[in-house]
């Protein structure tokens, strides 16, 4: 996993613990040439995987480190419908209308037979983009 410039992912485990993931930030998506760093973390099946931006958590009204700890108890009960985490994040964090953009990408993780993973090796450079959606693409449709 990398991270493209915004605040960091929260993992929430199926027994409930919340961590929020440890990675450099990088270069934003799409400014291309940058280097970023990668990171490996080993997530259990039925994790909730929660990615958003800095809109979400920055306030003038409320601390960062206090909107971080609405995020992680919002995300506590990972076995709860997304749609309603999701609701529930957003009011808890942002009770106001905001000025910044907002937005948080919720995700459960499954495990996934062979039949269903693909895994190519390609070259570190731009060229290669469009290929790489090719091959995603084509895989997809089968």
């Amino acid at each position: 996993m990398a991270r493209a410039g915004h605040p960091p992912p929260v993992l929430a485990a199926p027994d409930g613990t919340v961590r929020f993931l440890e990675l450099l930030a990088g270069p934003p998506l799409g400014l291309g040439g940058m280097p970023f760093e990668a990171a490996e973390f080993h997530v259990a099946e039925n994790s909730l995987l929660a990615l958003y931006t800095d809109g979400l958590i920055e306030s003038q009204v409320r601390d960062l480190d206090d909107a971080c700890e609405l995020l992680r108890s919002g995300l506590a009960e990972p076995g709860r419908p997304l749609e309603e985490t999701c609701d529930r994040i957003l009011h808890d964090l942002l009770p106001q209308p905001q000025t910044d953009d907002v937005a948080l990408l919720l995700t459960r993780t499954r495990t996934l037979g062979t039949s269903q993973v693909a895994t190519w090796e390609l070259p570190a450079e731009p060229s290669v983009v469009a290929l790489a959606r090719e091959l995603a693409c084509e895989r997809l449709a089968a």
